[in-house]
């Protein structure tokens, strides 16, 4: 019996383990010396004990599992982190590599309690034998003793039993108690690790899996107790809990280890046979199945809204950039100081503000250059999103006008146009904003945040369309505002600075019918599109031409409820402040689509200066 491996156990190097090793067959069981040797070397390192002495099967041909240099690094890694990520090619040999060094840990060490999840139970049972094989293949000095103490190796390890499901070794101590090790083999179900405690948990095909959210959520405590998880899996598309692992553990978000395999990392290929293979499959399945770095790996299953050919290149831009932002507090990032001279654009979408649901999110763009100046993103009460949202936009305000701010109003998004209508004074009251209003918040003092986005609903045919504050996202307004960032996006207009936006577009894709647009996949039921619905909003917004002059009729009547709302509460001296501010403000009026909409004394068509992309 041994105790569990340090972990940070060193492996031996390749040139030390063969200057150690004895061949095979110059190992004489009879000579205890040798035998103990040969063991002790077993012991120490797994990378010595799976070249020398494990067997594998190719075909109807048994052959030693002779260890590629990656292969080795690769054990090195499973041994010194606690949770490790393998993005592969196929047929790398990774998964065969994990259950070799799954028997290594349960023969040498006692208490070993490993679990392999497959993704069906042809897979679950084909591995134990695989595994059972090459045991079995051991030598018998390697081997555990039988119940009737057969073979005697070095230590008091007993072969206890060999199930369809499960390997168990028994590790005697001198008192003659058994600490159990065992191998449990299983396929992906809606129940499989619940309850179970793990000192190693192996997930096969894991981008694969079904119910891989709920075993997740079932083996997540296990490693959180101490235990060590290896996921591997070629890719299945943008979606999945393996997806997202990966793309958090390569943006440092998580605590796993990435590792990927490409195609080249079998000695055998060449560019000879990954031409033989372009011709076999369609480009996209090729990739999927033999990628050259990750990116390529992860092809959407359903159709991606976003040209992946694109969404690579805004992705190397920012990387290329290496823009340090200027602040990056409370879910606030801001890559770009306000500019006096420039106005800006908020498009802001609006979650349920619940731990175990989406995020809320709002993206600031600037008019002139139609870059991305700041993003705000987290889970937040609607009154709290609300007080943040109007910060942000008096930050990014120009000439006592704040930032032209369109909301979701789908759900909670009412609950938060509802707190940004509300007067500054009770919206702020005993918050930690005191302050007073002044003549530099307009009559927002008064009515609200001064710069909202309103759409005209045109709930009755041949009626006047009804104004309301906020982007309403249905099955019209959605292709739309998708369809505007996309042309943006590809043609290079819009100017992201957010590798969460750029995650959000890989997985933001069309259902089957090509009807429906969403995120797919994700930790809790699905990825997030918060971002993406938040910056189609604003540029949709960016997107528009001039408006027309029928603005006046909704300027009359705006001013008629400022000026009723001023008598009601009595404070001339407060008017006369705000009348300047709100004398300056510009109004972008669309009939009958969506609208932009703030007050304004007259008919001006402002000029939206920057690019401009075609509505269709």
């Amino acid at each position: 019996m041994a105790a569990e491996p340090d972990h940070d156990l060193p492996l031996l190097t390749e040139e030390q383990a063969l200057s150690l090793a004895l061949p095979w067959a110059e190992v004489d069981p009879d000579d205890p010396a040798q035998v103990l040797r040969e063991y002790l070397r077993c012991l120490a390192d797994p990378v010595y004990f799976i070249r020398r002495y494990v067997q594998v099967t190719s075909g109807d041909t048994t052959m030693p599992f002779a260890l590629w240099p990656w292969q080795a690094a690769l054990i090195e890694a499973w041994q010194n982190e606690s949770l490790t990520i393998v993005l592969k090619s196929r047929q790398v040999g990774v998964s065969e590599l994990a259950h070799a060094y799954a028997l290594w840990r349960a023969r040498f060490f006692d208490s070993q309690r490993i679990l392999i999840v497959s993704k069906t139970q042809p897979a679950a049972e084909d591995l134990l034998r695989r595994l059972q094989f090459a045991y079995a293949h051991l030598p018998s000095w390697l081997q555990a003793r039988n119940e009737r103490g057969l073979p005697e190796p070095p230590d008091t390890c007993y072969l206890s039993k060999q199930t369809g499901s499960a390997f168990i070794f028994d590790h005697m101590d001198k008192q003659g108690h058994a600490s159990p090790s065992l191998i449990r083999s299983l396929p992906a179900t809606k129940s499989t690790g619940r309850s179970a405690s793990a000192t190693l948990v192996i997930l096969d095909e894991w981008a694969y899996q079904q119910f891989d959210y709920e075993i997740w959520t079932a083996i997540a405590p296990t490693v959180a107790n101490g235990g060590r998880l290896v996921g591997i899996s070629t890719a299945n598309g943008m979606r999945g809990v393996f997806y997202e692992m990966w793309v958090a553990a390569m943006r440092g978000d998580n605590d796993f280890f990435p590792v990927f395999i490409p195609w080249a990392a079998h000695p055998d290929r060449d560019d000879a046979w990954y031409q033989k293979q372009s011709r076999q499959y369609e480009q996209a399945k090729l990739h999927q199945e033999y990628p050259r770095e990750p990116t390529e790996a992860f092809i959407s299953s359903g159709n991606p809204v976003f040209d992946p050919v694109y969404i690579n290149r805004i992705a190397q831009e920012i990387e290329d950039e290496r823009l340090t932002p200027l602040e990056q507090t409370s879910g606030l990032t801001v890559y770009e100081a306000p500019d006096p001279a420039h106005s800006y654009v908020i498009g802001a979408d609006v979650a349920e503000g619940m731990l175990k649901g989406d995020w809320s999110a709002a993206v600031v763009i600037d008019r002139q250059t139609w870059r991305q100046v700041a993003e705000l993103r987290g889970k937040w009460e609607p009154e709290e999103y609300a007080k943040l949202l109007w910060r942000l936009g008096e930050r990014y305000g120009t000439a006592g006008l704040p930032a032209l701010l369109a909301v979701e109003r789908n759900n909670h998004g009412h609950a938060v146009l509802q707190a940004l209508r509300s007067p500054f004074t009770e919206l702020f009251v005993n918050a930690d904003r005191p302050t007073p209003p002044t003549s530099s918040m307009g009559l927002s003092a008064l009515t609200g945040y001064g710069h909202l986005f309103f759409q005209a609903d045109a709930t009755v045919p041949g009626a006047s369309p009804i104004l309301r504050a906020g982007w309403h996202t249905n099955r019209m307004t959605k292709p739309m505002a998708i369809d505007a960032l996309a042309k943006a996006l590809r043609e290079g207009l819009y100017h992201p600075r957010s590798n969460a936006f750029v995650y959000e577009c890989r997985s933001f894709v069309r259902d089957e019918t090509g009807q429906k647009m969403g995120a797919i996949g994700g930790v809790a039921g699905k990825a997030h599109d918060d971002l993406v619905m938040a910056t189609s909003i604003a540029v949709w917004i960016l997107a528009q031409p001039d408006a027309p002059a029928q603005a006046l009729s909704y300027l009359q009547r705006m001013h008629e409820l400022v000026t009723a709302r001023l008598q009601e509460h009595e404070i001339e001296h407060a008017r006369t402040q705000a009348q300047p501010a709100y004398q300056g403000r510009d109004l972008t009026l669309l009939h009958p689509g969506p609208v932009l909409v703030s007050p304004l004394p007259a008919p001006v068509s402002p000029v939206i200066t920057g690019p401009v992309v075609d509505a269709d």
